[in-house]
């Protein structure tokens, strides 16, 4: 409103202006000046939408409600941005460039640890990590003892769970650190260069798809189950910047809402989702979506109600890696509750 009131007073302010100012060069300042202050610009810190980013994959898919049927929450334009790499999260974030993001859970702590003021508010991802193999008499963990899994980065989430799995099941298998990134663990695998490796969505449905590998098991935190659990692991975090929450109390509820629709809407109207899928590039037909869509594993949950499984995970971190989430489990206040809702500005 304050940024309403000050347009109409500068528009006003105008006229006289010019009459003063009457060079060019003057009026080009000025009218330049006049425009920096029309909605859509930044002026004193103040936006006219609300930004989220999320990352190329299984949560981009859980936010295609938002990219293709949610433009604004409460009257404010939303606007959701698709990366390919969590480090351009990471840095969208500290840069204060979004107010909302998707990003690794790992990620999230390790901000909040370095000081950076991200507050958790929900889960919206379970765990897209999957051992697969080529070799087709291989049906479980245990056909794999004696034998190697790759996996892509030492000490990163893919390597700890299963270092996990295998300690918990008693299965014993090397792990095989030759490669770095998903995307070169799922080559090798269809090249026949490994027997089995543990893949992430979505090249774990590509690969699926081909014929050649064959999905073993989800890569989960365990349970009740022999070797797996169906509950997943907190593989990302949905969070927000605490310092724009603490501004905008209103909004963030109505963003929760919005993203929490979006997520319901994956799993009820699977054919819609798969034709977004391929309509953001996140699939190359129908079907692939429809077959990549289980394996995404996207269910919004608040990190209020999941305080247990969070614990859970970032101490299976901590224990393996403690730079992966910064030294230290974080602290109480990283996990956000919705904030009541504000009274109307006066």
């Amino acid at each position: 409103m304050r940024l309403g009131k000050a347009i109409q007073v500068n528009l006003v302010a105008l006229p006289s202006t010019f009459t003063i100012f009457a060079g060019m060069k003057t009026f080009s300042i000025v009218l330049l000046l006049a425009l920096l202050m029309l909605p859509g610009c930044h002026r004193d810190g103040e936006r006219d939408a609300v930004r989220m980013a999320v990352l190329r994959g299984p949560s981009a898919v859980s936010a295609l409600g938002l990219m293709e049927g949610t433009d604004s929450v409460a009257g404010v334009p939303l606007r959701v941005e698709l990366m390919g790499n969590p480090l351009q999260v990471q840095a969208a974030l500290m840069q204060g460039e979004v107010d909302f993001a998707v990003l690794p859970t790992v990620m999230a702590a390790n901000l909040y640890n370095k000081g950076v003021p991200v507050r958790m508010l929900a889960c919206p991802v379970w765990g897209t990590l999957y051992i697969m193999s080529s070799d087709a008499a291989v049906h479980r963990l245990a056909d794999l003892a004696g034998g190697e899994v790759a996996v892509f980065g030492r000490g990163a989430t893919a390597d700890v769970l299963l270092q996990s799995l295998v300690e918990r099941v008693g299965v014993l298998c090397r792990v095989d650190y030759r490669f770095t990134t998903n995307a070169e663990v799922a080559q090798a695998l269809r090249a026949g260069q490994v027997r089995a490796a543990v893949v992430s969505e979505p090249l774990a449905s590509l690969l699926a798809e081909e014929g050649n590998v064959h999905l073993v098991q989800p890569l989960d935190l365990g349970g009740a189950g022999e070797e797996t659990s169906a509950e997943g692991f907190v593989q990302a975090a949905f969070v927000v910047r605490a310092e724009w929450a603490e501004a905008h109390p209103q909004l963030v509820a109505p963003v929760c809402e919005a993203y929490r629709a979006s997520c319901d809407q994956v799993n009820a109207c699977p054919e819609r989702t798969a034709r977004l899928m391929v309509a953001r590039g996140l699939a190359s037909t129908e079907e692939a979506a429809r077959r990549s869509l289980p394996l995404c594993r996207v269910r919004y949950v608040e990190a209020s109600a999941i305080g247990t499984e969070l614990r859970r995970y970032l101490q299976l971190m901590l224990d393996a890696n403690a730079a992966s989430i910064g030294g230290r489990l974080p602290g109480e206040d990283f996990v956000s509750s919705l904030p009541p809702e504000e009274k109307e500005d006066k």
